[in-house]
């Protein structure tokens, strides 16, 4: 009975027809399975996922309660883990009150209605932070990252890593991948924002990575910078197949913090550089 009556009570909250949900690939960062409230809700289940295609949190919220039997942990088998929902498993939520009440449990997320948890698919990648590097070209980069995290060029917040991807989901691309090793440094809820992108292996765009990288504007940082990017650029001539990525977080307080990095395909390690405020 009270199924029936949620789902007729939820006939007023959707809009089939006005629907225009995206989908969503993305990490899980927050999941809510329960009462939220016990007169217009009831019992509900949100996975929170922040998208990868446009950057924004949304909260993907199943009504029926049928999430009770699941067997099994939402949070270990979901949480942090990158997800992928058709579009089609999904729709607006019109209904104000219901807005209203989802808000302010989190008034940050864009909320769709999910049809069912069971249309949430898992997007595996497996990795492990290594030591051990198999690529020359990564090494050379690693000596300069090292160089950068002890002497405080460009900022004074500097460190380096180096991840070896074993697998990864056919659905996830490289930058995907580079997602979730920096969710790896930092949970994603812990994130304000965060901005990933592949660049060209041109030298204009080379150079305005590293530039990002090194903010600080002094003599040392300038003559690093240029050092810096004359390897990149020398790496691109011998070994064409690397590609390059750039990107910039942040935490709620503000404080940001850029990235630099580079993926040899052959031997499937990324190498990630960070410079903080």
């Amino acid at each position: 009975m009270k199924k029936l009556i949620l789902t007729l009570s939820l006939l007023g909250c959707v809009s089939w027809a006005q629907a225009e949900p995206i989908e969503i690939k993305g990490t899980v960062d927050g999941i809510f399975a329960g009462e939220m409230d016990s007169f217009k809700l009831g019992d509900i289940l949100i996975f929170f996922v922040r998208n990868g295609a446009d950057n924004k949190r949304y909260g993907l919220v199943d009504f029926d309660d049928e999430f009770y039997y699941y067997n099994g942990d939402f949070e270990k088998e979901f949480l942090n883990k990158w997800v992928m929902i058709d579009r089609t498993h999904l729709a607006s939520i019109t209904d104000e009150e219901t807005l209203r009440i989802l808000n302010k449990y989190d008034e940050n997320a864009v909320y769709l209605q999910l049809h069912s948890y069971e249309f949430v698919q898992r997007l595996p990648v497996a990795y492990q932070k290594t030591e051990k590097i198999r690529s020359d070209a990564i090494h050379l980069v690693q000596i300069l990252g090292h160089d950068l995290a002890k002497n405080n060029i460009g900022g004074s917040a500097g460190f380096t890593e180096i991840y070896h991807v074993q697998s990864k989901d056919a659905a996830l691309s490289n930058t995907d991948v580079l997602r979730e090793l920096v969710y790896n440094h930092i949970e994603p809820r812990e994130l304000e924002f965060i901005n990933i992108f592949g660049i060209s292996s041109e030298r204009d765009a080379i150079r305005t990575a590293v530039d990002k990288l090194l903010y600080l504007k002094n003599e040392r940082s300038e003559a690093f910078k240029g050092h810096f990017s004359d390897l990149l650029e020398a790496l691109v001539t011998s070994r064409p197949e690397l590609e390059f990525f750039s990107g910039t977080f942040a935490d709620p307080s503000g404080y940001e913090t850029s990235l630099l990095s580079m993926l040899d395909p052959k031997s499937g390690e990324y190498i990630l550089i960070f410079q903080g405020d």
